[in-house]
């Protein structure tokens, strides 16, 4: 549907409303609120008032899709040491989550293989 859009343009329009679009969804499709909580909170995983430990682990894989490319707009400043707050909450080491960035764009490459 927004193929035929410029991908700025649409991040633009769509990315101020997407947890809650999400959440819409979620729900509709009578999603527990678990997973309401977790698509509605992860950007802010500290507001969840369910699965917290959950929304942060989503928070920090969104970043880092965004800081390897894969998401709109790439973080060019991104730093894990900024994280000490998602890491203590789901118990991961700094050097655990670079190793994860690693096997992120493994796996995308492997995707992008398939796809």
């Amino acid at each position: 549907m927004f193929s035929e859009f410029p991908r700025d343009v649409v991040a633009e329009i769509l990315d101020p409303f997407h947890e809650k679009v999400g959440v819409i969804i979620l729900k509709n499709m009578k999603f527990p609120p678990e997973f309401l909580s977790i698509a509605g909170f992860h950007h802010t995983p500290d507001k969840a008032v369910h699965s917290r430990e959950m929304a942060y682990v989503v928070y920090l894989a969104n970043k880092l899709c965004h800081a390897i490319g894969e998401g709109y707009p790439p973080l060019d400043d991104f730093e894990i040491d900024d994280e000490e707050e998602t890491l203590c909450t789901i118990n991961l080491g700094a050097m655990d989550a670079l190793g994860l960035v690693d096997e992120l764009k493994l796996h995308l490459e492997e995707l992008k293989n398939i796809i």
